[in-house]
């Protein structure tokens, strides 16, 4: 099975087009270069060099040390409780129908 997909300005992903027997065939000139072409530029996008893969595991280490760094600090020092006519009484502030804070005694 074979997919084209176009990449939008925003990076969303469009099918073009699905082929259900991929050919490659290279009968022309023109096939050898264009598909020679797909299938490096192909592998070379999915098939990280030992120096990549070396940097994705240096940021995926330093990436889980910040959120376990993250996570102690929030389990040593918790939020400071809010009185609730502060945010506007248990409703929340911005509740159609919730008094608002001079009308809370």
């Amino acid at each position: 099975l074979g997919v084209d997909i176009m990449l939008d300005h925003m990076a969303k992903p469009w099918i073009i087009e699905v082929n259900e027997m991929p050919s490659f065939e290279t009968a022309a000139a023109i096939d050898m270069s264009t598909k020679s072409a797909v299938v490096y530029e192909t592998l070379r996008l999915v098939c990280p060099t030992v120096q990549e893969l070396r940097l994705l595991a240096e940021l995926s280490s330093t990436v889980k040390l910040a959120k376990a760094a993250k996570a102690a600090d929030k389990r040593k020092s918790p939020a400071p409780a809010q009185h609730p006519a502060s945010t506007g009484g248990p409703w929340g502030p911005d509740v159609a129908g919730a008094p608002k804070n001079d009308d809370v005694e």
